[in-house]
């Protein structure tokens, strides 16, 4: 009977081990799934960052041709504005110059008037 006792708690050891091997295999099983995932979704996360990251720089270049579109546009319409002020200013001056011109000789012909008035000898009244 001794040695059915000595076997016994053998066999329940190996027992133990065989359940313990099982069970760290399984452990390591789930784990590798685990570790599986996680590298799919960490592959999943840098596509979607690299879509991300291109989506980005499409963006900002139509921003940049945007805004290089409004400030063509911008200049252009200043250049429209400052053509129409010049033009403006140069029929201004043209009146202002005719205007000028229509006063002086007026004034020349009002000078001239007073001074025939002054230079002329006084009539003598008539009797």
């Amino acid at each position: 009977m001794e040695d059915n006792t000595k076997k016994e708690p053998l066999e329940d050891k190996e027992n133990l081990f065989d359940k313990a091997k099982d069970m760290i295999d399984k452990a390591e099983e789930a784990f590798d799934k685990l570790k599986e995932k996680s590298k799919k979704l960490a592959d999943k996360a840098d596509d979607k960052f690299d879509e991300l990251k291109e989506k980005g720089k499409v963006l900002a270049d139509k921003a940049d041709d945007k805004f290089d579109e409004l400030e063509e546009t911008g200049k252009k319409k200043f250049q429209e504005i400052k053509d129409k002020a010049t033009a403006k200013a140069g029929e201004a001056l043209t009146d202002l110059k005719k205007s000028a011109k229509d006063l002086a000789d007026k004034a020349d012909a009002k000078f001239d008037n007073l001074i025939d008035k002054t230079t002329k000898k006084p009539e003598e009244p008539k009797k």
